[in-house]
């Protein structure tokens, strides 16, 4: 009889180890997950500002040429 308590009491000690293991795998997963969004937000908001930043660039550059042309424009009449 006793036994058999040691043994069921050993079973149950191995199921709650196994469910702890589990539980500490799945949180860990869950960390990476939480840190592999952190990091695509970060990519995100760089992406985003140099988007803003060529978007920038190409408006001057827009500028320029079209000053450039009104120059040769001005110099031709």
């Amino acid at each position: 009889m006793r036994e058999a308590e040691e043994m069921k009491h050993r079973m149950m000690i191995e199921q709650r180890l196994i469910l702890e293991n589990k539980f500490e795998q799945k949180r860990q997963v869950e960390k990476e997950l939480l840190r592999n969004i952190e990091q695509l937000e970060l990519q995100e908001r760089a992406l985003v500002q140099q988007q803003s930043r060529n978007e920038i660039l190409d408006r001057e550059l827009t500028i320029r040429r079209m000053k450039e042309d009104d120059m040769k424009n001005n110099k031709k009449c």
